[in-house]
């Protein structure tokens, strides 16, 4: 249902992952919706995936890169805009992305 509503409103989706394939494989019925959105997927390491955060108003970490003593984050902060949300998905207590993104005045949660 949600899903649906993305795709009525005409919202223009971005997906950078490691592994673009398997997304692609994963995510096939996103076009079946119907017209008016889109959904590109990007590889993690691409030119194009720093291009779609910098551009993006909301970003979303869905990894745990971050948590649990790991320091690789999953994107640069200073790709996020100073005026977008951030969300972070990992449980528990602040990831370092989060505290940075803060420290930059970004606006950075998480789910929990």
């Amino acid at each position: 249902m949600a899903v649906s509503l993305l795709k009525l409103r005409g919202v223009r989706l971005r997906l950078v992952t490691r592994d673009p394939r398997r997304a692609a494989r994963s995510l096939a019925w996103f076009d079946a919706l119907g017209s008016g959105s889109s959904l590109e997927i990007l590889s993690r390491g691409s030119v194009g995936a720093e291009r779609a955060v910098r551009g993006a108003g909301l970003v979303l970490n869905a990894t745990t890169l971050g948590a649990y003593g790991n320091r690789v984050l999953p994107c640069p902060t200073r790709w996020v805009r100073a005026d977008a949300v951030a969300v972070d998905f990992v449980y528990g207590a602040s990831t370092p992305w989060r505290r940075a993104l803060r420290a930059r005045g970004v606006t950075a949660g998480s789910q929990s």
